[in-house]
């Protein structure tokens, strides 16, 4: 409900009229992705409980699809792979009413089987705001068992390394891959 102050995603051709909203989540979108080939958003809605559960939108048509139940738990930052065949999420175990207060981990989870797993077996691997990288199997997140780091995880080698921060915001991937760009301070 817009009245209520919650975010609604909405899409706006510059110059060409009004914005059309595409989400009508009830609580609100905390936030989305774009898929690689445009066409589709995966965005994480807001539930009652604190929770929130991974929804689509087709872009053109305008349908909606809950594409995750996450009960008990907040699944929030969605990212597409490069080839748009999976999306790495963050979840977090609500514990009680409110704020998903357990530690994250990253997902994986293939959107049109609904099928997900979690990036690592071992449960003491936590991270949050997964970002792939624009042209491969690496995914960089942050390490929340390093102070300030981010961690570069590929799939397909199983290899990672750490990147020191000085943040605790997520990179940003460079157009072509080769480089992660982090936030540090210098005195």
């Amino acid at each position: 409900d817009l009245d209520l102050g919650h975010w609604q995603l909405f899409i706006l051709s510059p110059g060409d009229g009004e914005p059309v909203q595409l989400t009508d989540a009830r609580e609100g979108v905390f936030d989305y992705a774009v898929s690689p080939d445009g066409t589709t958003i995966a965005y994480a809605a807001l539930r009652e409980d604190g929770g929130a559960d991974l929804w689509t939108v087709d872009i053109d048509s305008g349908d909606q699809r809950k594409l995750l139940a996450c009960p008990e738990a907040r699944c929030t930052s969605p990212t597409w792979s490069p080839d748009g065949r999976r999306i790495a999420y963050e979840r977090r175990e609500v514990e009680g009413i409110g704020v998903g207060s357990g530690a994250s981990r990253i997902w994986l989870l293939d959107p049109p089987t609904g099928e997900t797993v979690p990036l690592f077996e071992e449960e003491s691997t936590h991270g949050s705001t997964p970002r792939w990288s624009p042209v491969d199997t690496r995914l960089a997140y942050l390490d929340a068992t390093q102070e300030l780091a981010m961690r570069v995880y590929d799939l397909d080698a199983q290899t990672s390394a750490l990147i020191p921060t000085q943040s605790d915001l997520p990179g940003v991937w460079s157009p072509d891959g080769d480089r992660l760009l982090v936030a540090t301070m210098e005195l």
